[in-house]
Protein backbone atom coordinates (compact mmCIF):
# COMPACT_ATOMS: atom_id res chain seq x y z
CA UNK A 1 0.00 0.00 0.00
CA UNK A 2 2.49 2.51 0.84
CA UNK A 3 4.54 1.60 -2.43
CA UNK A 4 1.71 2.41 -4.29
CA UNK A 5 1.29 5.60 -2.85
CA UNK A 6 4.72 6.58 -2.87
CA UNK A 7 4.32 5.64 -6.65
CA UNK A 8 0.99 7.71 -6.79
CA UNK A 9 3.01 10.63 -5.55
CA UNK A 10 6.14 10.28 -7.68
CA UNK A 11 4.01 10.94 -10.68
CA UNK A 12 2.10 13.43 -9.51
CA UNK A 13 5.36 15.55 -9.05
CA UNK A 14 6.51 14.08 -12.75
CA UNK A 15 3.44 15.52 -14.32
CA UNK A 16 3.48 18.99 -12.23
CA UNK A 17 7.12 19.63 -13.34
CA UNK A 18 6.16 18.75 -17.03
CA UNK A 19 2.92 21.25 -17.23
CA UNK A 20 5.19 24.22 -15.93
CA UNK A 21 7.90 23.30 -18.19
CA UNK A 22 5.51 22.89 -20.88
CA UNK A 23 3.99 26.27 -19.85
CA UNK A 24 7.51 28.11 -19.57
CA UNK A 25 8.11 27.46 -22.88
CA UNK A 26 4.42 28.77 -24.36
CA UNK A 27 4.80 31.88 -22.42
CA UNK A 28 8.72 32.69 -23.59
CA UNK A 29 8.56 31.46 -27.10
CA UNK A 30 4.75 32.02 -28.53
CA UNK A 31 4.15 30.85 -31.96
CA UNK A 32 1.14 32.79 -33.44
CA UNK A 33 -0.76 30.71 -36.18
CA UNK A 34 -2.04 34.12 -37.44
CA UNK A 35 -0.21 37.51 -38.66
CA UNK A 36 -1.10 41.08 -39.53
CA UNK A 37 -5.00 41.17 -40.40
CA UNK A 38 -7.11 42.96 -38.55
CA UNK A 39 -10.50 42.00 -38.06
CA UNK A 40 -9.56 37.88 -38.70
CA UNK A 41 -10.54 34.99 -36.71
CA UNK A 42 -7.75 33.11 -35.59
CA UNK A 43 -7.40 29.58 -36.72
CA UNK A 44 -6.61 28.82 -32.92
CA UNK A 45 -9.92 30.76 -31.51
CA UNK A 46 -12.59 28.11 -33.46
CA UNK A 47 -14.83 26.54 -30.42
CA UNK A 48 -15.76 22.94 -29.18
CA UNK A 49 -13.90 19.95 -28.19
CA UNK A 50 -13.25 18.84 -31.50
CA UNK A 51 -11.92 22.46 -32.90
CA UNK A 52 -9.28 22.55 -30.03
CA UNK A 53 -7.90 18.94 -30.66
CA UNK A 54 -7.59 19.58 -33.95
CA UNK A 55 -5.59 22.49 -33.03
CA UNK A 56 -3.68 20.59 -30.26
CA UNK A 57 -3.27 18.43 -32.44
CA UNK A 58 -1.61 20.65 -35.10
CA UNK A 59 0.63 22.27 -32.50
CA UNK A 60 1.78 18.99 -31.15
CA UNK A 61 2.96 18.04 -35.03
CA UNK A 62 4.81 21.16 -35.51
CA UNK A 63 2.17 22.47 -38.31
CA UNK A 64 1.91 26.28 -38.47
CA UNK A 65 -1.26 27.05 -40.34
CA UNK A 66 0.06 30.61 -41.09
CA UNK A 67 -2.87 32.04 -42.41
CA UNK A 68 -5.24 34.93 -41.37
CA UNK A 69 -9.18 33.86 -41.58
CA UNK A 70 -11.05 36.49 -42.85
CA UNK A 71 -14.23 36.32 -40.91
CA UNK A 72 -17.62 35.20 -43.04
CA UNK A 73 -19.66 37.43 -39.96
CA UNK A 74 -18.10 40.45 -40.92
CA UNK A 75 -19.41 41.78 -44.32
CA UNK A 76 -17.42 43.25 -46.64
CA UNK A 77 -14.27 42.43 -44.61
CA UNK A 78 -12.69 40.80 -47.76
CA UNK A 79 -12.05 43.93 -50.71
CA UNK A 80 -13.72 43.64 -53.54
CA UNK A 81 -11.47 41.68 -56.60
CA UNK A 82 -8.49 44.34 -58.43
CA UNK A 83 -6.62 43.61 -61.41
CA UNK A 84 -2.84 45.41 -60.91
CA UNK A 85 0.81 44.59 -60.94
CA UNK A 86 1.52 42.09 -58.60
CA UNK A 87 4.28 43.57 -55.92
CA UNK A 88 7.48 41.45 -56.00
CA UNK A 89 9.68 43.16 -53.51
CA UNK A 90 9.27 45.85 -50.85
CA UNK A 91 11.88 48.51 -49.35
CA UNK A 92 12.05 50.39 -46.49
CA UNK A 93 15.50 52.01 -45.62
CA UNK A 94 14.86 53.84 -42.37
CA UNK A 95 14.38 50.35 -41.04
CA UNK A 96 17.08 48.24 -43.31
CA UNK A 97 14.46 46.54 -44.60
CA UNK A 98 14.50 44.59 -48.26
CA UNK A 99 12.50 41.44 -48.59
CA UNK A 100 10.73 39.69 -51.82
CA UNK A 101 6.44 39.51 -51.75
CA UNK A 102 4.61 36.47 -52.70
CA UNK A 103 0.48 36.46 -53.81
CA UNK A 104 -1.00 35.71 -50.37
CA UNK A 105 -3.96 33.71 -51.89
CA UNK A 106 -7.64 33.80 -50.56
CA UNK A 107 -8.35 29.79 -49.64
CA UNK A 108 -11.82 29.12 -47.97
CA UNK A 109 -10.93 27.31 -44.35
CA UNK A 110 -13.12 26.13 -41.22
CA UNK A 111 -16.18 27.77 -42.64
CA UNK A 112 -14.75 31.13 -43.69
CA UNK A 113 -12.40 32.96 -46.48
CA UNK A 114 -8.41 33.38 -45.37
CA UNK A 115 -4.95 35.08 -47.04
CA UNK A 116 -2.24 32.51 -46.64
CA UNK A 117 0.58 34.66 -45.51
CA UNK A 118 3.59 33.15 -46.64
CA UNK A 119 6.38 31.91 -44.27
CA UNK A 120 9.72 34.24 -44.54
CA UNK A 121 8.41 36.68 -46.67
CA UNK A 122 5.73 39.40 -47.33
CA UNK A 123 2.46 38.39 -48.77
CA UNK A 124 0.32 41.08 -51.06
CA UNK A 125 -2.81 40.31 -50.20
CA UNK A 126 -5.26 38.80 -53.50
CA UNK A 127 -8.17 41.17 -54.48
CA UNK A 128 -6.03 44.33 -53.16
CA UNK A 129 -4.46 47.20 -55.12
CA UNK A 130 -1.40 46.24 -57.34
CA UNK A 131 1.75 48.65 -57.11
CA UNK A 132 1.00 52.26 -58.20
CA UNK A 133 -2.99 51.35 -58.53
CA UNK A 134 -5.54 53.07 -57.00
CA UNK A 135 -6.73 51.16 -53.76
CA UNK A 136 -5.44 50.11 -50.31
CA UNK A 137 -2.65 47.32 -51.56
CA UNK A 138 -2.52 45.39 -48.78
CA UNK A 139 0.97 43.63 -47.71
CA UNK A 140 0.95 40.80 -44.63
CA UNK A 141 3.85 39.39 -42.54
CA UNK A 142 4.86 37.73 -39.28
CA UNK A 143 6.32 39.66 -36.76
CA UNK A 144 7.74 37.09 -34.80
CA UNK A 145 7.82 33.34 -35.93
CA UNK A 146 10.20 30.58 -35.19
CA UNK A 147 8.57 28.46 -37.81
CA UNK A 148 7.52 31.30 -40.22
CA UNK A 149 9.82 34.21 -40.26
CA UNK A 150 9.98 37.81 -38.69
CA UNK A 151 9.92 39.70 -42.16
CA UNK A 152 7.83 42.75 -39.93
CA UNK A 153 10.22 42.60 -36.60
CA UNK A 154 10.48 46.06 -36.92
CA UNK A 155 7.98 47.16 -38.56
CA UNK A 156 6.52 48.86 -35.28
CA UNK A 157 10.03 51.32 -35.94
CA UNK A 158 8.22 53.00 -39.27
CA UNK A 159 7.73 56.67 -38.70
CA UNK A 160 5.07 59.11 -40.36
CA UNK A 161 7.09 60.95 -43.37
CA UNK A 162 9.78 57.56 -44.09
CA UNK A 163 9.89 56.15 -47.42
CA UNK A 164 8.17 53.22 -48.76
CA UNK A 165 9.72 51.45 -51.84
CA UNK A 166 7.52 48.91 -53.78
CA UNK A 167 8.49 47.05 -56.92
CA UNK A 168 6.67 45.39 -59.56
CA UNK A 169 9.55 43.37 -61.36
CA UNK A 170 11.57 46.23 -62.28
CA UNK A 171 9.03 48.69 -62.06
CA UNK A 172 9.57 50.80 -58.84
CA UNK A 173 7.05 53.07 -56.82
CA UNK A 174 8.05 55.19 -53.69
CA UNK A 175 5.38 55.56 -50.83
CA UNK A 176 5.86 57.84 -48.21
CA UNK A 177 4.28 56.89 -45.04
CA UNK A 178 1.63 59.09 -43.52
CA UNK A 179 -0.04 57.08 -40.25
CA UNK A 180 1.16 54.14 -38.20
CA UNK A 181 -1.89 52.96 -35.80
CA UNK A 182 -2.80 50.21 -33.51
CA UNK A 183 -6.47 48.44 -34.13
CA UNK A 184 -8.07 45.75 -32.37
CA UNK A 185 -7.70 42.59 -34.06
CA UNK A 186 -11.12 42.54 -35.22
CA UNK A 187 -11.19 46.18 -37.27
CA UNK A 188 -11.19 45.79 -40.94
CA UNK A 189 -11.12 49.62 -41.54
CA UNK A 190 -7.27 49.23 -42.77
CA UNK A 191 -7.67 46.83 -45.24
CA UNK A 192 -10.61 48.40 -47.05
CA UNK A 193 -9.94 49.48 -50.57
CA UNK A 194 -9.92 53.41 -50.48
CA UNK A 195 -9.65 56.09 -53.39
CA UNK A 196 -6.15 56.69 -52.52
CA UNK A 197 -3.16 54.54 -54.24
CA UNK A 198 -1.92 53.56 -51.17
CA UNK A 199 -0.14 50.38 -49.69
CA UNK A 200 -1.05 48.97 -46.03
CA UNK A 201 1.74 47.16 -44.21
CA UNK A 202 0.13 45.02 -41.05
CA UNK A 203 1.52 42.91 -38.74
CA UNK A 204 0.74 41.46 -34.92
CA UNK A 205 1.52 43.87 -32.01
CA UNK A 206 -0.21 44.02 -28.52
CA UNK A 207 -0.56 41.44 -25.96
CA UNK A 208 -0.31 37.94 -26.55
CA UNK A 209 -3.17 35.30 -25.53
CA UNK A 210 -1.83 32.16 -25.35
CA UNK A 211 -5.67 30.83 -25.05
CA UNK A 212 -6.94 31.88 -28.60
CA UNK A 213 -2.91 31.80 -30.21
CA UNK A 214 -3.28 35.57 -31.27
CA UNK A 215 -2.06 38.94 -30.09
CA UNK A 216 -4.81 41.65 -29.62
CA UNK A 217 -3.70 43.98 -31.79
CA UNK A 218 -2.82 44.91 -35.28
CA UNK A 219 -0.30 47.41 -36.37
CA UNK A 220 -1.19 49.24 -39.42
CA UNK A 221 1.48 51.35 -41.14
CA UNK A 222 -0.16 52.86 -44.45
CA UNK A 223 1.43 55.17 -47.23
CA UNK A 224 0.51 56.74 -49.97
CA UNK A 225 1.84 56.61 -53.65
CA UNK A 226 4.41 59.94 -54.37
CA UNK A 227 2.39 62.00 -57.35
CA UNK A 228 5.17 63.98 -57.62
CA UNK A 229 7.97 61.21 -58.41
CA UNK A 230 8.26 59.51 -61.80
CA UNK A 231 8.25 55.97 -62.04
CA UNK A 232 11.79 54.77 -62.06
CA UNK A 233 12.68 51.42 -63.85
CA UNK A 234 15.53 49.39 -61.99
CA UNK A 235 17.19 47.07 -62.36
CA UNK A 236 17.01 44.36 -59.46
CA UNK A 237 18.03 41.01 -61.04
Amino acid sequence: MRSTLRLGGTLLVVASVLGMAALAVLLLNPEPAATALPGQRDSGARQGPAAAAAVASDRANGISRGTIDAPALVPGAIPARTVGLPITHVEIPAISLSADVVPAGLIQRDGGVTWEVPAFKIGHAETTAGAGQAGNAVLLGHVTSVRSGNVFANLDQVEVGQAINVFAATTAFTYTVVSTSHVPRTDTSSIQPGEATAVSLITCTGVWLPTIWDYTERLVVRAELNRDQPVDQVDRY
